[in-house]
């Protein structure tokens, strides 16, 4: 027990760990100019334009609403499949069997 406590410091003499920040979003309203590399077929009506101007912040939210959307989808199927499993061994879903 000695020879622990001999090596031991107070936590205020210890050096502090730094945290870097996470890169945020810019906050720029500068718009992008995007185009498709692909021109698109129509039939009966015009092309529309290859190129779009959006924001910086306006792809990062379609981004995050395309990862929960995605999430969303994964944990039904994840749901499926253990009741699929659940009802090739005889077991029910759930924590009791029974009702009430």
């Amino acid at each position: 027990m000695a020879s622990l406590m001999a090596n031991w410091t107070p936590r205020a003499m210890c050096p502090q760990h730094t945290l870097t920040a996470a890169r945020g979003v810019s906050d720029s309203t500068e718009a992008l100019t995007i185009e498709t590399s692909v021109p698109y077929k129509s039939h009966v009506v015009g092309r529309p334009g290859r190129g779009v101007a959006t924001t910086e912040r306006e792809l990062v939210s379609f981004f995050r609403d395309m990862s929960v959307v995605r999430h969303a989808e994964i944990a039904k199927l994840i749901r499926d499949a253990v009741a699929a499993f659940a009802e090739l061994m005889g077991r029910r879903d759930g924590c009791s069997g029974v009702e009430g």
